[in-house]
């Protein structure tokens, strides 16, 4: 009978100095990209038209940011002028000119309008109905962008691989990464 000899069992750590590279690199590696079957047409036509639309989502809710941050640019001068009781002439006239269209929808409520009124505190005028528009500005461009937005892909973990590798790299393990 042949006594098969096995190895024994050691301490598998390797202290500082010593080498920690694998012996035979070259012989053991991956299948480089470009050797890998490729997709299909249809999966390629699929990805980009997702990409496409995902570019146009993204457009749409940066145009939306920039729209919204020009009227709370307008809303806010509008506000402070109000408070500080400020007429620049032109500016002024401007600014208002500019402003009442946004300010429109909230005064054709009665309820609202009667409810919100100009506050006078020392000389000073508080407009509650710019800042309620400011605020009902924001939260409907806020509930928009978050309504019509790009789904994100869920966080992967370093070990976890590209889904269209996943079967290859099943029936083809690496040597020292999988044990």
């Amino acid at each position: 009978m042949i006594k098969l000899w096995r190895r024994k069992p050691e301490n598998d750590y390797a202290l500082y100095n010593d080498i920690t590279e694998p012996v035979l690199v070259g012989i053991t590696e991956r299948i480089p990209a470009r050797l890998l079957p490729r997709e299909s047409w249809i999966k390629r036509f699929w990805r980009g038209l997702g990409r496409f639309f995902a570019a146009i989502i993204r457009m749409f809710n940066q145009l939306l940011l920039v729209t919204l941050f020009c009227v709370l640019v307008l809303l806010i001068t509008r506000f402070v002028l109000h408070l500080l009781n400020l007429n620049l002439g032109d500016f002024s006239s401007w600014v208002e000119l500019l402003s009442a269209p946004l300010l429109s929808p909230f005064m054709k409520v009665p309820q609202l309008a009667n409810i919100i009124q100009p506050l006078t505190y020392n000389g000073y005028t508080i407009d509650t109905l710019t800042l309620v528009a400011i605020v009902a500005y924001t939260l409907g461009v806020r509930i928009i962008t978050w309504i019509i937005r790009v789904p994100r892909k869920p966080k992967r973990n370093k070990m976890q691989m590209r889904p269209s590798l996943q079967h290859l790299r099943k029936n083809y393990p690496h040597p020292y990464t999988s044990r």
